[in-house]
Parts: structure tokens; sequence; C-alpha cells
């Protein structure tokens, strides 16, 4: 499996530190809260991104899907990384 970005639109609160750290994967849309901007993510930089950007995320409402322990793509689709 790819490991993929998904936000909690519940819970982020809009800072927009994800944008800025990576805005290759995220903007802040109309409604001001973040969406992640890829569906999935293949290359090691783009993971060590996102592992970066989730463990920063004032209101953690970033996760990473499908990491192993490793940190490889794998199955275990509830895997959060950074926490």
């Amino acid at each position: 499996m790819t490991p993929r970005l998904v936000v909690d639109k519940k819970v982020c609160g809009g800072a927009g530190l994800c944008a800025a750290m990576y805005p290759e994967q995220f903007r802040l849309g109309d409604d001001g809260l973040a969406e992640a901007l890829k569906s999935g993510l293949t290359s090691p930089e783009d993971i060590e991104a996102a592992e970066d950007v989730v463990g920063c995320c004032p209101t953690e409402a970033i996760t990473l899907l499908g990491l192993d322990e490793d940190g490889n793509g794998g199955e275990d689709e509830g895997t959060a990384a950074g926490r």
C-alpha cells in the first residue's frame, strides 16, 4: 500500500504550518483548512517530509496512513507517523 496523508478537517485549526512546510503536498482550502494535494506518497523524500509535517501539526489533524513500523509502505492502514 502506498502511504497517504489524511487531514481531519474536524480537528484542523487552519494554522497553515503544513502548507508552509510542505507546499508540494498541502494547501489551505477556501474554508481555511488544510487539504492534502496528493493521494499517495511514493518517494522516500516525500514520506520523510510528510512525517515531519505530521509531527509538527499543532492540532494533530494530519495522519500518515499505510506505513509499517520501519517507515516503509505497509499494510497497516491505521499507522500514524510522528506521534
